[in-house]
């Protein structure tokens, strides 16, 4: 990915934040107290998915007793660390019934020697870990969708994230070993794409007030940083729809000839507020200097009534617009963390059209490469052994028509 984005001269390149989050969260998976109570549940549930004894009848058994969704145990995978979140979760709801169904005389023979049921003591270290990885788990979740992660969200949750690691007093030696192995792989990823990032998040309506910046001077930076970029950008041909309005159109005046010069007879008399030029039929009457004297009489006739000159406005530099806009987004009102930061700019383009123009270059940057990946799965689902023989244009029609058939249905 790196040589794509030098070979068509990115100037940024955004590495994908759940490949991030896989990285720190397998590096924590990693500690020994951790994996070593991983590998004895996953022995365990290894256990329950062979035996149909003891899966079928014991533990569904027991879970009505206790009155326990009759869920299946789940095992993890290596490749997915959300998966041993997702074991992990499963177990300890369903251990109770777990426990009772080990301990039983008709399932004890079936099982292995080293399958040990948790004391108390592991299963207080498990609910530790299960809160832990939660953070990563829900923001994880949340990127994988498809409406709106873009890159604006990778500050605000990195600074979330790096928060919540904090060890406390109370966190048992392997809790602490986790927290620090996720924090020392989190903390140096994207330094140099941080002002960057930054910036996205400010053109964001969601974090235009930087609250993961807790020094004022770093915001009144962003700030300028935005305003230079905006200045750069040079002036922008904004696009306005005409307003309607219901006032009448104005009646057209007829066109009319313009009035004839009259002459008097005597050629020596002088009109009304003219001086006196000989206008002889044989003089030039269009002459420069006769014209200008016309027109300084009219102005010291109209001057105490009418405006006969103005000085014209002076227009505004790109970076005092930039400026103005800025100050005007900042004072707008900020958009719902759930909501669509497009839809929010949509509304209020009107505002602050340059900050607007330059959100919809960047807010259009996914933060992760999962919807691209999907793609291969959903190309995988289609074609088939049975459907081998499918032409490429019909495969791409079919994997358009699937990831857009949401939107077909609802136009």
């Amino acid at each position: 990915m790196e040589k794509a984005g030098i070979l068509f001269q990115a100037e940024h390149h955004i590495k994908c934040y759940a490949d991030t989050l896989d990285l720190a969260a397998q590096k924590s998976l990693k500690v020994k107290q951790v994996s070593h109570i991983l590998a004895r549940m996953r022995k365990i549930v290894a256990f329950f998915h062979r035996s149909s004894v003891a899966t079928t009848a014991k533990l569904r058994e027991q879970a009505g007793i206790i009155q326990l969704p009759a869920h299946k145990l789940l095992i993890d995978v290596p490749t997915r660390w959300n998966s041993a979140y997702d074991m992990v979760c499963r177990f300890l709801e369903m251990q109770c019934a777990v426990t009772t169904v080990l301990r039983m005389k008709e399932v004890s023979r079936f099982r292995d020697k080293d399958i040990n049921s948790f004391t108390d003591e592991d299963l207080a270290f498990a609910e530790e870990v299960m809160e832990c990885l939660k953070p990563l788990k829900t923001v994880t979740t949340s990127l994988c969708s498809e409406s709106m992660p873009t890159i604006s969200v990778i500050m605000p949750i990195q600074h979330t994230l790096l928060h919540k690691m904090q060890t406390r007093e109370d966190d048992s030696t392997g809790i602490k070993q986790m927290k620090n192995a996720i924090v020392q792989d989190l903390q140096h990823r994207y330094e140099h794409q941080r002002e960057f990032l930054t910036l996205a998040s400010f053109v964001d309506p969601r974090f235009k007030s930087l609250p993961f910046l807790e020094d004022d001077t770093l915001k009144e930076k962003v700030h300028s940083n935005v305003i230079n970029k905006l200045a750069e950008l040079g002036p922008m041909k904004i696009k306005q729809e005409p307003k309607e309005t219901s006032d009448p159109p104005l009646p057209s005046l007829p066109n009319l000839d313009p009035p004839q010069t009259l002459q008097t007879a005597d050629d020596s008399t002088q009109g009304i507020g003219e001086v006196a030029v000989d206008i002889d039929s044989n003089n030039n009457n269009n002459s420069p200097q006769r014209k200008k004297l016309k027109q300084e009489n009219l102005a010291s006739l109209y001057s105490d009534v009418y405006v006969v000159s103005y000085t014209p406005a002076t227009e505004k530099t790109c970076f005092e617009k930039a400026t103005e806009n800025i100050e005007t987004y900042k004072s707008l009102p900020p958009a719902p963390f759930n909501s669509d930061p497009l839809q929010w700019w949509k509304m209020y383009e009107d505002k602050c059209p340059l900050v607007a123009s330059l959100a919809r270059k960047i807010l259009c940057i996914p933060a992760t490469s999962v919807a691209s990946e999907r793609i291969f799965s959903t190309a995988g689902d289609i074609v088939s052994s049975q459907r081998a023989c499918l032409k490429p244009c019909h495969m791409d029609k079919l994997i358009f028509l699937k990831k857009k058939s949401a939107v077909i249905m609802n136009s």
